[in-house]
């Protein structure tokens, strides 16, 4: 089967005009009662646009009707006319046909015959219709063409009995139809594009034409010399081209103005956010500055996303992540009000290390609970008619949906961009009910059927869609005429598009589809990238010379022999205006201006004036009467983090993790090593216990306070770990014991476990520490050894003696020295502390840190001199962030409050830099 020729009957063939002389004639042809029909909706309404505008010119009423249309939808129309007895299938009902079909026709391995694959085999029976390829029939091929083709039967014999066709056949059978009544064909008619028509529209065209003498009009090719520009990157591209886009719109209507995208994932999330910190936020109708892209999906939408939100928690495991967004979405009114009590249900997740599950999670909230009317009963009931796992007709799905939306107060619509998507989306349930409302299938089966549909569910605002600049895809651009039109990325892979992936067509079959060869898609870019040289007068195409990851970009084969390479600009260091007016950039220039206003390039004060301030210098501190351990190793960390957390009192939330926190099975060692030392204290003769009985007592111990936590299966694996597997895998526990049981035939006993001491004073300074020790031991000629216990990794010997990072080994000594630990009657026996690693069974020791030695009491007064000016200075307002001093690798919390750059160059050391080239990002 062949192609008729595309353009038969009377046409005008070798248009060499753009498209706006071309949209001139198609104007003369409907003045002269003429028909238009285009391929996109975009085309059409700005014919009909420009028409009235003719018709207001001329003094003619402007809201006469305008005879243009999409092709689509009188072909619809014309079907509808025909009193017709079969009507196309809606997507459901194909759907569900084919996934019928699949249960006794199952695909060839390893293909699943689920919905995706369903989808599939419907688009590819669609292309096979379009093109006048015989779904069930061709030479031989491979098994899943085949396969293909036996389907296609079944589903057509399925289709007939209910009285229903292909939406794609829908042209063949107008062609059947106006051939046995021609004179239902429309007179005047014309075929404005449709160069790479399929196979039935193409027969139908030729049969207007041939009966009634129907005009096909190709759109115009032009050969132009468009500018080619090169950037250094993808961000630098976009920078030319907003700079481009406003210097433009001061020099005629936005309107005139258009980008397009051919690389939509890439580009539009860039172009969109920078259009937002430059004009503001996206308005709708006449007065939007911008007009971005049409054609978003329902599953696009935030209102989709909310909606979905209580089958993705119960299908996700029950996820704790999901179950808060769920409690937070703006769009549930029910919880609207009671927001700020339920953002703590989080930090108490995120503590507990609870992950999932409903009932644990809202079991562990101790009360908290009580914000909601009905203490979370509400969500259980709610949730729990979409968590059954079992069959259940779908109609009652979407029914246990519906209730928890009504319950919840949902959708708070926000605007009409919402007001859409809920219309969308209410009408596609509805459908669903009714199409597959009897069908049993899973919740999982449920959710997928929706958003296969919500995929397919156009969602477009009401309004201008000519209003502001126009930012459109590459099929929406054909015919369209404007005075300037950017065109960015264009590199190889984007035009021409790779083949198209076909695996339900032969390879003769795929030389009948468009873009299903490399030929293919050149013909059509060559074809598209005319278009782009006939839609305006002015015409910019553009490239970034590397990728996101510094690997170079190919130019399109359609690149200009002619181009210009561009600077990298810092809209923070050249002269940028355009960049300049985004909020991010001008908060940036006035605090380089600040700094500039306090201090000289080279860092010093002006002459003739104050000196400048310091301006990490806090005033009027509330500095604490005291502080513990802890947050005095945070202090000589970062004094700016300990700024932050200690005095301002900002904590970060706990992070999630895949199973056991660090830091919740650190504190669990620590209480289960010293509820143990102690239990051992309290039996008589305890330390002289044979090794075997101490074991059976610890392990005893361990699995009764674990024994709640072991149901869940991270806890079991670290039960495991610690008292060993059931193959005779060591236990980190048990071999810890095994330690200490020599260490007590030694001669060393434990003598205190976790004792605090508060009120340590260094020197001085009038600010108080207070802590806690992990455990001590005496020896009756040795003295005593303070222990830390280390569940991670133990700070190294320079970090204790010479760095001052870690505090705690020589202020526990300190405190055994001054008395404040009552645990140890005689203050001048030999001291000496330590860690006990206890990471793993391999790195499992006690490290003796501080011996008991005669340097032992100048080691101390030095160290306290040290930490008490270090605190002083602190408690003066000498609270500089880590970066001042010295490049601050490592990642913190308070990033994003404590976020400055680090310059190049001599001056970074001053602790104030000149602007230059951001080289590092504070990472502390």
């Amino acid at each position: 089967m062949t192609d008729p020729p595309a353009q038969s009957g009377a046409v005008i063939a070798g248009l060499r005009m753009t498209n706006l002389e071309y949209q001139e004639k198609l104007l003369s042809l409907i003045t002269d009662g003429h028909t238009v029909l285009t391929e996109t909706e975009r085309f059409a309404n700005q014919l009909r646009l420009r028409a009235r505008g003719r018709y207001l010119r001329q003094g003619a009423p402007g809201w006469d009707g305008v005879a243009v249309g999409t092709f689509n939808a009188w072909a619809m129309d014309c079907w509808e006319n025909s009193w017709p007895n079969e009507w196309p299938a809606s997507d459901f009902t194909r759907w569900r046909l084919i996934r019928e079909i699949l249960r006794h026709n199952p695909p060839p391995e390893p293909l699943l015959a689920d919905l995706p694959l369903v989808v599939a085999v419907d688009e590819s029976i669609a292309g096979c219709l379009r093109y006048g390829i015989d779904p069930g029939d061709g030479d031989p091929a491979n098994r899943l063409v085949e396969w293909r083709r036996g389907v296609w039967k079944e589903y057509r014999d399925a289709l007939r009995a209910l009285l229903l066709f292909h939406p794609a056949s829908l042209p063949e059978r107008l062609c059947s139809f106006l051939s046995l009544n021609p004179d239902a064909a429309p007179s005047k008619t014309v075929i404005a594009g449709f160069e790479f028509a399929g196979y039935w529209e193409k027969k139908l065209f030729s049969r207007l034409a041939d009966t009634r003498g129907a005009l096909a009009l190709p759109l115009p090719q032009v050969k132009a010399k468009p500018r080619a520009v090169v950037y250094a990157d993808r961000e630098q591209e976009v920078f030319g081209l907003l700079g481009d886009l406003i210097l433009g719109a001061g020099e005629g209507r936005l309107q005139e103005l258009a980008v397009v995208l051919l690389d939509r994932g890439t580009y539009a999330p860039i172009l969109s956010q920078h259009l937002k910190d430059l004009l503001g936020a996206q308005l709708e109708g006449g007065n939007a500055a911008y007009n971005l892209l049409a054609g978003d999906v329902l599953t696009s939408q935030s209102l989709w996303r909310a909606a979905l939100l209580p089958l993705d928690f119960c299908l996700g495991g029950e996820s704790g992540t999901q179950l808060f967004s769920l409690l937070r979405s703006p769009y549930y009114g029910y919880f609207g009000a009671r927001g700020r009590a339920l953002s703590q249900w989080d930090r108490v997740w995120r503590e507990q290390g609870i992950e999932k599950g409903l009932t644990a999670l809202l079991g562990s909230l101790g009360g908290r609970e009580d914000v909601l009317p009905r203490r979370g009963a509400e969500l259980t009931e709610g949730l729990g008619d979409l968590t059954d796992d079992g069959m259940r007709a779908a109609s009652e799905w979407s029914a246990g949906l519906r209730s928890f939306w009504k319950q919840m107060e949902f959708p708070v619509i926000a605007n009409e961009r919402d007001q859409i998507a809920w219309q969308r989306l209410s009408g596609l349930l509805d459908r669903f009910d009714t199409e597959l409302g009897d069908s049993s299938m899973r919740a999982v089966e449920f959710a997928v059927w929706l958003t296969a549909a919500g995929e397919k569910a156009p969602v477009q605002p009401s309004g201008f869609e000519d209003a502001g600049i126009q930012v459109i895809g590459e099929l929406e651009l054909r015919g369209l005429a404007f005075k300037r039109l950017f065109v960015p990325g264009f590199l190889s892979g984007v035009i021409p598009q790779p083949a198209r992936s076909l695996p339900f067509l032969s390879v003769r079959e795929r030389r009948l589809v468009l873009g299903g060869t490399a030929e293919s898609q050149f013909e059509f870019a060559t074809h598209l990238f005319g278009q782009i040289q006939a839609a305006a007068r002015e015409i910019v195409v553009s490239r970034p010379l590397l990728g996101e990851g510094g690997e170079p970009c190919l130019p399109s084969p359609f690149w200009p022999a002619s181009e210009e390479t561009m600077d990298p600009v810092i809209p923070w260091r050249h002269d940028l205006p355009v960049m300049q007016r985004a909020r991010w950039v001008k908060d940036g220039l006035e605090g380089i201006a600040a700094a500039m206003d306090r201090k000289d390039p080279a860092g010093k004060a002006h002459a003739g004036s104050e000196p400048a301030p310091d301006p990490y210098r806090a005033e009027r501190l509330r500095f604490p009467s005291e502080i513990s351990v802890n947050q005095l190793e945070l202090l000589l960390a970062c004094a700016g983090r300990f700024f932050l957390q200690v005095i301002l009192g900002l904590e970060a939330l706990p992070v999630p993790t895949r199973g056991l926190d660090a830091a919740v099975r650190g504190r669990k060692i620590h209480a289960l090593l010293a509820g143990f030392g102690r239990r051992l204290r309290g039996i008589p003769g305890g330390h002289e216990r044979e090794s075997e009985a101490l074991c059976r007592l610890l392990d005893e111990m361990v699995r009764k306070d674990m024994g709640e936590q072991a149901r869940v299966a991270h806890w079991r694996v670290e039960l495991a770990r610690l008292l060993g597997g059931a193959e005779g895998a060591p236990g980190l526990l048990k071999e810890w014991l095994a330690l200490e049981c020599s260490r007590f035939g030694e001669g060393w006993r434990w003598a205190a476990f976790e004792p605090s001491f508060d009120n340590l004073r260094l020197g001085d300074c009038p600010v108080g520490i207070k802590g806690r020790l992990d455990r001590l031991d005496l020896h009756s000629e040795l003295g005593c050894i303070c222990w830390d216990y280390k569940t991670g990794a133990a700070p190294g010997m320079k970090e204790v003696l010479e760095d001052f990072k870690a505090p705690q080994l020589p202020l526990y000594l300190l405190a055994v020295r001054k008395g404040l630990v009552p645990a140890i009657g005689d203050r001048r026996m030999p001291l000496a502390a330590g860690y006990i690693a206890l990471q793993s069974v391999r790195k499992l020791n006690h490290c003796l840190v501080i011996e008991a030695d005669e340097r032992l009491e100048s080691f101390l007064s030095q160290w306290e001199s040290v930490l008490a000016e270090k605190i002083d200075a602190a408690r003066r307002g000498q609270l500089a962030p880590l970066w001042v001093l010295q490049p601050c690798e490592e990642r913190c919390a308070y990033e994003c409050l404590c976020g400055e750059l680090l310059f190049s160059g001599p001056e970074a050391a001053s602790g104030f830099a000149t602007p230059s080239i951001p080289v590092e990002r504070c990472r502390g």
